[in-house]
């Protein structure tokens, strides 16, 4: 087992058939309080450890010179032998406490343990979550050679829904380029992130027990289909709801996963989809929990 405590936990497949975690605001096991700001765990016949870091602190993802700390809220694309991992930048003054600088990316080495290479702007560093953040999910389509990225906005509603499934697209050589990046106006792809619009059900606030929470994952079903897993209604809505769609851009449709007394509210956050397969064939999701451990649970795929 992991011990410790962590908020989020994404997991992918690496080239060497070993698994990698992504993990933010860890604590060594036995611990209450955060020991550092993120993690990279490896996983495999042995079990599952942390990452070794050399970098100042101990977290995986180095802090930038003002202090400031990376949050991997978004997720990961791997791509062979590399992971390009979204998430938020902020400075932590204290508990519930930080300024916002955006989401960012980071390219990590998986050719080995994994390493740390480089961070690279988004469309919206150094925004506030006033703006599209695009740091909501990411999957990465071989079928395509593009790398989607979901963006989120609050809605206005603390903890609650956000206006999700805002979608950009992206080539893998030009991932690390926010000017080359495309997003979904409702018709048609545009160089104009202004002119991104929501695509999930009931988002731009229009009902706050819809939208998306503010971090969930994408992939693709067995079938083909797009699949968006959340807590519908944002981290403090209810149960753990699919959004399915035939296209990456919708429209979707909503599925129940989960029934909200076996997923619980405000303490449950977080939630998303883990590519790790199952001997069942059903598909594994997991959430966050305060001061404990994540919860995993198996549903139909």
């Amino acid at each position: 087992g992991l011990g410790g405590l962590f908020d989020i936990a994404r997991t992918y497949p690496m080239p060497d058939g070993r698994w990698v975690m992504f993990t933010g605001d860890a604590a060594e096991p036995g611990g209450v309080e955060p020991t550092y700001d993120n993690t990279a765990v490896i996983i495999d016949s042995a079990g599952a450890h942390r990452v070794p870091s050399s970098h100042p602190g101990g977290h995986f993802f180095p802090r930038w010179e003002d202090g400031s700390e990376f949050w991997p809220t978004g997720g990961a694309a791997v791509v062979g032998d590399k992971a390009f991992v979204f998430g938020e930048r902020v400075y932590v003054r204290g508990l519930w406490d930080w300024d916002e600088f955006g989401a960012y990316g980071a390219v990590v080495d998986l050719t080995g343990d994994p390493e740390f290479v480089r961070y690279f702007p988004t469309p919206s560093s150094l925004l506030t979550d006033t703006s599209v953040q695009w740091d909501g999910a990411v999957h990465y389509d071989p079928n395509t050679g593009m790398i989607y990225v979901h963006g989120v906005r609050d809605a206005g509603h603390p903890y609650g829904e956000r206006d999700g499934a805002y979608v950009a697209r992206v080539s893998v050589a030009q991932v690390e380029v926010p000017h080359r990046w495309k997003f979904w106006t409702g018709s048609a792809w545009s160089h104009r992130a202004d002119l991104a619009v929501s695509t999930a059900p009931g988002g731009n606030g229009a009902n706050p027990v819809n939208g998306t929470a503010s971090s969930y994952t994408l992939h693709r079903r067995p079938n083909g289909q797009w699949q968006i897993t959340t807590k519908r209604g944002g981290d403090i809505g209810e149960g753990m709801w699919a959004y399915r769609s035939a296209n990456p851009v919708g429209p979707w449709t909503a599925v129940r996963l989960l029934p909200d007394a076996q997923v619980c509210s405000m303490d449950c956050y977080l939630a998303g989809a883990s590519t790790v397969p199952t001997s069942s064939g059903n598909l594994l999701v997991q959430w966050s929990r305060t001061n404990s451990t994540p919860v995993w649970a198996e549903v139909p795929q």
